[in-house]
């Protein structure tokens, strides 16, 4: 699936997969909702939590 790179251009895949990412997002944002509110938006801008 993965092509190999040319030696003058090195590429990186992302250690997480997407589900994995999609879960950490839904671990961390409630937290970081709290730490940095935004004004004027509601819970509801947050459909990951």
């Amino acid at each position: 699936m993965h092509k190999r790179s040319s030696s003058s251009v090195r590429v990186f895949y992302p250690s997480l997969s997407r589900d994995e990412v999609v879960d950490l997002l839904r671990e961390r944002l409630p937290e970081l909702a709290k730490k940095l509110p935004f004004p004027g938006q509601s819970r509801a801008v947050w459909p990951l939590c």
